[in-house]
């Protein structure tokens, strides 16, 4: 911990001087120390702090390059930034990481009330054939769904958590049944996204969870190189190449596949373009962009949406818990009020600074405004050091009440460790909602903990390790 505070003070004396550009590079060196030390002393290969460590700097280094080409006129997307206050957007996103990092340390050795359920191998299988059926149906019966609210993600993300779950049993017990298994789901929920996804980052969603599952059942990170995982880099690398060109096909990546790989532009229609996707999603990737071909990391910045922050402070004071008052109503049940209205946050800040417009009711742009954004605009530094380390101690609590690692076969555990996981990737960039979500699904599954034993009936005894 004595670590972050070192870097908090190096932050504040590089604002100082006005240097962002090496208070940057000091975070990104902050992040690998934090996973050097991380590594040493927990005997978890993947967990939530280590991909927060990995994706904000990245988007620490997507600051650099969205400064650089702004500032030459290169980057129409983000001209929205206010270069005055870069500095202070800076300054609030690495001290905010810190205080995040801070907080997931202290409540370590925390947790909820746990939450396992030990599938069979006999059930496992069966929960394959649930997941391959989930995963084709899913885009027909979304709409009717709608009810199940947070449940509903779950069912949405399903198959793709499958894929963690059988990548892991795979790795663990060299089972040509388990990669059978993670094949198929990896091709059908790929084809899935393919046909319904409006977001680039879901075409990759299939491969990145692969990759966790399989590290994580190995224990190793160089097993994302092994011979097993190979024909998955190059797709995985194919996509991200292509991420820029993709940007101009949204909703419609498989007319593009279509057309690019089998010449036959204009023949095909995807069927899927009114697909709904999730607010948490669509707050990091919904920005209508002029230039559709900016590279990954300058999607995954956030000096633009901070330093707008700041000018609203500037110009309207904090916002005394105005901006996160949203997050009351959403703690509702969907299925107590089924009328309840969606929880756009990111849509509002859009509109908010002006690169949004209301059309009839509805707001065409949403922008996430990253945790220790949204806490400064609500109660300034007051509110990034109390808020961030909040955010991180209750996502330490939750992760801790999983038992994530305690055996393979805990499929509670797995499938929401699996979400935590997957969304972790969206961590400190999104916005304070997350916890709401979490703690919906947590609640949800708490519940399943309790319910399931009493109404499966096994047919072998659980597998125990």
């Amino acid at each position: 911990m004595f670590l972050h505070f070192v870097f908090i003070i190096l932050y504040l004396f590089f604002r100082d001087i006005g240097s962002t550009e090496y208070m940057a590079y000091a975070f990104v060196l902050h992040c690998i120390l934090g996973i050097f030390l991380y590594s040493r002393k927990s005997k978890q290969i993947l967990s939530p702090i280590i991909i927060y460590y990995i994706t904000t700097a990245l988007a620490t280094i997507g600051n650099m390059v969205v400064e650089h080409n702004v500032e030459l006129g290169e980057n129409q997307s983000y001209a929205y930034m206010v270069k005055r206050y870069v500095p202070d957007a800076n300054l609030i996103w690495c001290v905010g990481c810190a205080f995040i990092f801070i907080g997931y340390e202290v409540f370590s050795n925390y947790s909820y009330a746990k939450i396992d359920f030990r599938l069979s191998k006999v059930n496992a299988k069966r929960f394959f054939s649930i997941t391959v059926v989930m995963s084709i149906i899913y885009p027909f019966v979304y709409r009717d769904l709608a009810f199940l609210g947070q449940l509903n993600k779950l069912v949405y993300l399903s198959g793709t958590v499958g894929i963690l779950f059988f990548s892991r049993l795979w790795a663990i017990e060299k089972s040509v049944l388990y990669r059978s298994y993670v094949v198929m789901l990896y091709i059908v929920q790929t084809y899935v996204a393919i046909r319904t996804s409006y977001l680039r980052f879901e075409l990759i969603v299939p491969a990145i969870v692969l990759f966790m599952g399989f590290m994580v059942g190995k224990g190793k990170l160089k097993s994302i190189v092994s011979s097993e995982m190979m024909p998955f880099v190059v797709v995985f690398i194919l996509f991200i190449n292509m991420f820029g060109t993709l940007g101009k096909y949204r909703a419609d990546f498989y007319d593009y596949f279509v057309t690019e790989y089998f010449e036959d532009k204009g023949q095909t229609q995807s069927g899927f373009e009114d697909i709904s996707v999730d607010e948490r999603m669509e707050s990091l990737d919904a920005l209508e962009e002029e230039d559709n071909q900016q590279s990954l990391i300058e999607r995954i910045s956030v000096v633009a949406q901070i330093s707008n922050i700041v000018q609203l402070t500037e110009d309207k004071g904090f916002y005394d818990g105005m901006a996160s008052a949203p997050l009351i109503t959403a703690l509702i049940p969907r299925i107590l009020w089924p009328e309840k209205p969606m929880i756009r946050m990111g849509a509002w800040f859009a509109l908010e600074i002006g690169v949004a417009t209301n059309d009839y009711g509805a707001i065409n742009n949403s922008i996430n405004m990253t945790i220790p954004g949204e806490m400064y605009l609500d109660f300034g530094w007051f509110g990034v050091v109390l808020g961030c380390i909040m955010f991180g101690g209750l996502v330490s609590m939750f992760w801790n009440s999983l038992n994530f690692y305690e055996s393979p076969y805990n499929l509670l555990g797995t499938l929401i460790g699996g979400y935590i996981l997957l969304y972790s990737f969206y961590g400190p960039a999104g916005d304070m909602q997350i916890l709401v979500t979490y703690m919906s699904v947590y609640f949800m599954f708490l519940m399943l903990h309790i319910i399931l034993p009493r109404i499966i009936t096994k047919n072998i005894n659980p597998v125990t390790s």
